[in-house]
C-alpha cells in the first residue's frame, strides 16, 4: 500500500477524475440515496462508470489500493467503498454508509482478493485455519459510539482503524521484511 494524492494531474495537465457531468449524476443519486436511506439499492452505472474506473485505474497506477497487485493483470477488479455503503460488519444496526456510496473520495479500486471476504484454508504441513481475510463490509473504528449512522451525522468524528492510502501515509504503519511481506 503506497499514499496516492487524489489531487493529481495526469502528464498533460488534466485532473485525474471523472467528468463534471459524472459529478452531477453522483450528486442527483446522492440525493436519492439520502431520501431512500437503508432502502436504497447501489448504482453500479454511476459508482462503478467508465469513467469512475478509468481515473481509479490512472491515479492508483493500475494497483490495488490495499495490497499493490496489479488490478489489471488477471481478474477484473471492483470500485471498491472504502466506508462499506450497503452494511457495516462492526453492526448489525448500521444501514451502510448509504451517503457516500457516490462519493469519489470514497472509491477506491480494489483486487477481487482483497475486496471479499474469504477463508483461511490450510496448507500443506500446516492444517491449521489461520484469520480471515479481505475487506467486504469491515470499518473498524477506536470507538464505536463516534459512527455516523445516517446522513445527518458527522464522519470525521469517526477514528478509523484502517489506512486510508489517500489520507495517511501507509509507511509510518507498515514495512517490509527482508522476505519481501509486508509487516506492520
Amino acid at each position: 500500500m503506497i499514499y496516492t494524492n487524489r489531487n493529481c494531474n495526469d502528464e498533460n495537465g488534466i485532473p485525474i477524475r471523472p467528468s463534471k457531468e459524472w459529478f452531477e449524476s453522483s450528486k442527483v443519486e446522492t440525493e436519492i440515496a439520502t431520501k431512500e436511506g437503508k432502502n436504497h439499492s447501489a448504482n453500479g452505472a454511476i459508482y462503478a462508470h467508465k469513467q469512475v474506473r478509468a481515473a481509479l485505474e490512472k491515479l492508483f497506477n493500475e494497483k490495488c489500493a490495499y495490497c499493490d497487485s496489479k488490478i489489471t493483470a488477471t481478474d477484473d477488479w471492483n470500485v471498491e467503498h472504502f466506508r462499506p455503503k450497503g452494511r457495516v460488519a462492526e453492526r448489525d444496526d448500521h444501514p451502510g454508509y448509504y451517503w457516500l456510496t457516490y462519493d469519489w473520495k470514497n472509491l477506491y479500486p480494489s483486487c477481487t482478493h482483497c475486496n471479499q471476504r474469504r477463508r483461511d484454508k490450510p496448507i500443506w504441513g500446516d492444517l491449521r485455519y489461520a484469520h480471515t481475510g479481505g475487506k467486504l463490509d469491515q470499518f473498524p473504528l477506536e470507538v464505536e459510539t463516534t459512527r455516523a449512522m445516517s446522513h445527518d451525522e458527522d464522519i470525521n468524528q469517526e477514528n478509523f482503524l484502517l489506512i486510508d492510502p489517500c489520507k495517511d501515509n501507509p509507511e509510518q504503519f507498515l514495512s517490509y521484511d527482508i522476505t519481501g511481506q509486508i509487516v506492520s
